[in-house]
């Protein structure tokens, strides 16, 4: 399946573990990001690293992560 997904949907997956992180590392599933989404996610790295109580070094595993295997722009 193929879907669009919201930059809040994104900041969501950083922040807590949740089904939804589950989904969104599926392989079932293509998605798509809006390239603006990842600058708009950049604007509120530190306040998104400090509500998901993870370390820098984690934070940073997990975006790159999202950035690598999830998505496509």
């Amino acid at each position: 399946m193929k879907f669009v997904v919201d930059t809040n949907i994104v900041i969501s997956v950083l922040i807590k573990d949740s089904l939804t992180r589950k989904l969104i590392f599926s392989p079932k599933l293509e998605l798509f990001l809006p390239g603006f989404s990842l600058q708009e996610i950049e604007k509120y790295v530190k306040e998104i690293q400090n509500k998901s109580g993870m370390s820098k070094e984690e934070f940073d595993l997990l975006c790159q992560k999202l950035k690598t295997t999830s998505f496509r722009m």
